[in-house]
């Protein structure tokens, strides 16, 4: 198994029971899926037949591929992932919303980072051949906000970067958690206004090698692990949710992974209101 997502949620929660004294101003909501009943959309259409039989296992690869061919297909989706560890000690969040419109070339990124006095929002505006960058950064002694630009075929490394929207639409991060993970399908249900077959994985017995991602030589010990998986008709995942409970000596905490992709066909990218102030950097 890859076990790049769960290393990475992992290695956050290291930093957080490090001992972090201060908690972090986040404004992402979280949708609860592996402890409650994920939130869903008023029911517009029809539930419609599982995306698997049930008893069926899930293959990684098979929807890794329906996932990526389905959001192209479908022209524009956005995407919000959401990394949470939230310890007796502290919280961390990590966030990235990508919007982006393959129909029109546009996409928007806007990844954060807050910790403690840190914070860190950096937003990427492409449209075609070009794009636009704005920064932001402030600490417990200093605040300022740059702005670049850059264009194909985007050869100098000051330049503004392109949203990469095929990595937007977190590949890795479906192949990982299916094939991380023993799946039971619960039912159909309702995420966004369309139809789609939930999948739980509970206990930490139902991840596959999960402990070999916590250091041998530390006290790290995984009391609970959940997960939950939204599958629409055509293989997209729209809802993913990986929540691990970690006690470290006298520390606990609870850290999430969750992807959740929307607005697919619908998608419309804005210029941003600083597009102006970029173009003359």
């Amino acid at each position: 198994m890859n076990r790049s997502v769960f290393a990475t949620v992992l290695m956050g929660l290291v930093v957080v029971l490090a001992g972090c004294s201060g908690g972090v101003t986040d404004n992402t909501t979280t949708t609860a899926g592996a402890g409650n009943d994920v939130t869903t959309t008023t029911q517009t259409t029809a539930l419609g037949e599982p995306y698997t039989a049930s008893g069926d296992e899930l293959d990684a690869t098979t929807l890794a591929a329906a996932h990526e061919a389905a959001l192209k297909n479908a022209g524009s989706f956005t995407n919000q992932l959401n990394i949470s560890v939230d310890t007796t000690n502290g919280t961390l969040d990590l966030n990235a919303t990508t919007r982006a419109n393959l129909n029109d070339g546009t996409a928007s990124q806007t990844n954060l980072l807050a910790f403690e006095e840190f914070r860190f929002e950096s937003t990427v505006y492409t449209a075609g051949s070009s794009s636009y960058e704005r920064t932001y950064f402030q600490s417990n002694d200093s605040e300022y906000t740059e702005y670049r630009q850059g264009s194909e075929p985007y050869s100098n490394i000051e330049e503004a970067e392109p949203v990469d929207v095929n990595d937007a639409m977190q590949i890795d991060i479906v192949t990982d958690t299916v094939d991380g993970a023993d799946w039971t399908q619960v039912g159909v249900e309702q995420f966004d206004g369309v139809s789609v077959t939930r999948y739980e994985a509970k206990g930490v017995e139902s991840f596959k090698d999960l402990r070999e991602d916590i250091d041998p030589a530390s006290n790290q010990t995984i009391t609970n692990a959940e997960a939950v998986l939204l599958v629409d008709e055509n293989g997209i995942a729209r809802f993913i949710e990986i929540r691990f409970e970690v006690e470290d000596d006298d520390v606990s905490g609870t850290i999430y992974l969750i992807s959740k992709v929307t607005d697919v066909g619908s998608t419309t990218v804005a210029e941003p209101d600083w597009l102006d102030r970029a173009k003359q950097s």
